[in-house]
């Protein structure tokens, strides 16, 4: 942790981002001691970059891969270098978190690096080592710096909505075809389902059984993905 202290350029303020979390000002990474590491992350590997505060430049660099070994690999390289430690890593919410998680549980100091600006890729080369650079350089020039989202009761309520919007979006996604089924139905079958609410068509739907009679366009449309026991579609119902 970075030792309070008033510095002689800047001063170390405290404010509120809108989301609630708390942003901070470390000025101690100016001084010449200490080593800011960047970290690009990915599902598979982590990309980590040890700068030299006093001139910026990279002293070493380490790709291992998202596994409790990986990230004590990463600590024992960044150890090195003895003084204060900073780690900027990006999306410590997602490809992250591991690590977020291993640092913090060894006391080391993590603030939330953004990912590099479109421009700044496109106009250079794009790599994991360099994105890795980028992030220590930028989390160094900055006064105030993000810090990870808290875990617990938030991270908790995160995976509930996480799992309610996929759900929303699965149901939406099999309504969609029940419906275009029915607009392009023949007028004998879309007489009786048009103007149905979602519910009253889906039980209405389950009743239809396949009839003799039918032509061929009727008994060749498809069953939408609910209810299984029923084939679709049909002029009478049971």
């Amino acid at each position: 942790m970075c030792p309070r202290h008033r510095p002689a350029v800047r001063p170390v303020r405290t404010v509120t981002s809108t989301s609630g979390q708390g942003v901070n000002a470390w000025p101690c990474w100016q001084r010449s001691s200490s080593w800011p590491v960047g970290v690009d992350t990915h599902k598979h590997t982590h990309t980590a970059a040890v700068v030299a505060a006093a001139t910026g430049a990279v002293v070493t660099q380490a790709t291992v891969p998202t596994t409790p070994a990986g990230y004590q690999q990463l600590l024992q390289v960044a150890g090195r270098h003895p003084g204060q430690r900073v780690w900027a890593i990006e999306s410590t919410g997602g490809y992250g978190a591991g690590l977020t998680r291993f640092l913090a549980a060894h006391q080391e100091q993590v603030v939330e690096g953004d990912r590099p600006k479109r421009a700044a890729r496109r106009h250079g080369a794009k790599s994991d080592p360099l994105d890795a650079t980028r992030a220590a350089r930028e989390a160094l020039a900055r006064e105030q710096l993000a810090q990870p989202r808290a875990a617990g009761h938030r991270a908790a309520v995160a995976v509930r909505l996480a799992a309610r919007r996929s759900a929303v979006q699965a149901a939406t996604d099999a309504q969609r075809p029940l419906h275009a089924l029915v607009v392009a139905a023949p007028d004998t079958l879309r007489s009786r389902l048009r103007g149905l609410t979602t519910p009253r068509l889906v039980s209405t739907r389950a009743r239809l059984r396949q009839r003799t009679d039918a032509n061929l366009e009727t008994a060749a449309r498809p069953p939408p993905p609910w209810p299984a026991c029923a084939p679709w579609p049909a002029a009478s119902s049971c």
